[in-house]
């Protein structure tokens, strides 16, 4: 779990490095509550000038959820510590 949680925290580095002021994030947790939503409020259909289409997903992307309560509980007796992840809204001193 440590060796996980420290490529996370060198990869979310690196990437938080790279985002500039024209740069759109999009949380996980955002677009599985309302993929619709997720793009028009990001202000990606304003980047792309298009308004996104639905398209044809596979049976067993249909059902778009949120799991990451379930990884969590899993290692709930692990203190992760302060991260990267903090500055993307995760909160993993549990």
């Amino acid at each position: 779990m440590h060796e996980l949680m420290q490529h996370w925290n060198t990869a979310y580095s690196i990437a938080k490095n790279d985002i500039s002021s024209d740069t759109i994030v999009i949380q996980y947790e955002d677009f599985c509550m309302s993929p619709e939503n997720c793009f028009e409020k990001s202000g990606i259909e304003k980047f792309i000038k298009r308004r996104a289409k639905p398209i044809a997903l596979e049976k067993r992307f249909h059902n778009i959820s949120n799991t990451n309560a379930r990884y969590i509980e899993l290692f709930e007796d692990i203190i992760i510590g302060k991260g990267i992840w903090e500055d993307f809204g995760y909160n993993l001193n549990i």
